[in-house]
């Protein structure tokens, strides 16, 4: 009797024990959820959010659309050279996703330095179809001392 009595205590504990780590993993996650409810709200809150679009799109067009360089967006298969900035801003946030992918503009400067990059084809074509009607500036240094 002292023993089954001994290892039914063992048992209730090991029960309790699995109760709880489910306990703490629920727990877990519900602070995980609080979290990113705080990131969004501070989000939110930020100065940058409360701009206007059109003051928010004019300061795209300044990043993304003014400069000599070879396309402001310039597509190399370098890690030391990659200026893309219209594909930054619109991987930010939905609103900024939804603002650069709305503006032709963005997307209509770009250049390369590396035709033989394995990105150029793919980003060529998504320059391409989101500058939809707007001229096109777009500008190869083929640079390689050939």
């Amino acid at each position: 009797k002292l023993l089954q009595d001994a290892q039914a205590d063992i048992d209730r504990c090991q029960t309790e024990l699995h109760r709880l780590a489910d306990l703490s993993k629920e727990i877990t996650r519900q602070q995980e959820l609080l979290e990113a409810y705080v990131a969004g709200i501070r989000c939110i809150m930020s100065p940058i959010y409360t701009l206007p679009q059109e003051i928010l799109g004019e300061i795209f067009k300044y990043v993304c659309c003014s400069g000599d360089i070879v396309g402001v967006n310039c597509i190399s298969d370098s890690p030391y050279d990659r200026r893309m900035p219209t594909l930054t801003i619109s991987r930010i946030c939905t609103r900024w996703y939804n603002l650069a992918t709305s503006m032709p503009v963005l997307w209509s400067s770009f250049g390369t330095r590396d035709l033989n990059s394995p990105y150029t084809p793919f980003l060529f074509k998504l320059f391409l179809e989101r500058s939809r009607l707007h001229p096109i500036d777009f500008k190869i240094d083929q640079d390689s001392g050939f």
